[in-house]
């Protein structure tokens, strides 16, 4: 796939506005209801994710194994038993093709659980040392990979997209002191400048053969990581300028984004089952037919999500019989 700036994808936007919105939740729950409020509805989202990763694989390894001869890299092709299978899923080291994402978001749950009660205290910048001396260390010594098979491999190093992730959290968490220089413009024009800075080198280096480490999509490199604050400015301050303009172009992406996990975890089911039907050819018609198909499915998914939520709600708040 190429995308229309460099080094700026879907991995970066997805990890950035998780760690923002959760910053916020977070926060704004901590404020209401104390750290203990905060961290167990954090806990539940936390299971509720890991679960989700766990059933999707699980799916994923009985389609591949059912489809050897036409999956190409099936997750769970392998002559280990089934007890060693369970196990690998259990801890995250086998991961549906093009879905890794999924247990890496597992993690960074996990630690921004660990997170919250620093924050509160107000010890955020300890917090932001620990995370950029966690990717230093991921960067050099290439720790901190969540396996993809059962061979080890593996392509996104956790230890280092957790700079992303703690970066828009603690924005989220300071959301108050932050949105309106985001939404100004000044914030609009470093970010257009450092971009157009920062993917200019970029550029220039990669024809020179060098310097490629800072922009590398498993390590998450430092230009990467700039590239997409840039680019989350950027397209802020438009969504917002559509919303003001045109509401009704932007409201089924807006109801998309509220039931983000929800419609993704419905991707990772639809993206494990799909190629049973279509194949395993991404670059075919039907393959970039299905791909739209699908994405426009997220709206009624989200929908669906977002009403069966409104009644469990009104559920917990109805008074009981006398």
């Amino acid at each position: 796939m190429v995308h229309v700036v460099p080094w700026v994808d879907g991995a970066s936007g997805f990890i950035l506005i998780s760690g923002l919105v959760l910053g916020i939740i977070c926060r704004r729950r901590t404020d209401d209801g104390g750290v203990a409020s905060a961290e167990g509805r954090l806990a539940r989202r936390t299971a509720l994710l890991y679960v989700s990763h766990v059933a999707v694989t699980a799916l994923s390894v009985v389609v591949s194994r059912a489809t050897t001869a036409t999956n190409p890299a099936p997750p769970g092709n392998t002559d280990a038993g089934a007890a060693q299978v369970a196990a690998w899923l259990l801890t995250l080291q086998i991961n549906p093709g093009s879905l890794d994402i999924l247990s890496i978001y597992v993690v960074l749950l996990a630690l921004a659980m660990a997170w919250v009660p620093l924050f509160r205290r107000g010890w955020w910048p300890a917090v932001a040392v620990l995370s950029a001396s966690l990717y230093v260390v991921a960067l050099t010594t290439d720790w901190g990979r969540l396996p993809d098979r059962p061979d080890g491999w593996a392509y996104f190093n956790t230890a280092a997209w957790q700079a992303v992730f703690c970066s828009a959290f603690i924005v989220g968490w300071y959301w108050s002191r932050w949105r309106d220089w985001l939404r100004g413009t000044t914030g609009l024009a470093i970010a257009v400048g450092g971009g157009f800075l920062t993917a200019g080198g970029g550029i220039v280096l990669h024809h020179a053969g060098a310097g490629d480490w800072l922009f590398d999509k498993p390590n998450c490199g430092l230009g990467r990581i700039v590239l997409a604050w840039a680019a989350f400015v950027v397209l802020y301050q438009l969504m917002r300028l559509l919303i003001a303009r045109v509401p009704a172009m932007v409201m089924p992406v807006a109801v998309v984004g509220s039931r983000s996990l929800a419609c993704f975890i419905a991707l990772c089911v639809i993206g494990t089952l799909l190629p049973l039907a279509i194949g395993y050819d991404r670059t075919s018609l039907t393959a970039e037919i299905a791909g739209v198909v699908v994405a426009a499915a997220m709206y009624p998914v989200a929908r669906t999500r977002g009403m069966a939520s409104g009644v469990l709600s009104r559920r917990r708040v109805r008074p009981s019989a006398a």
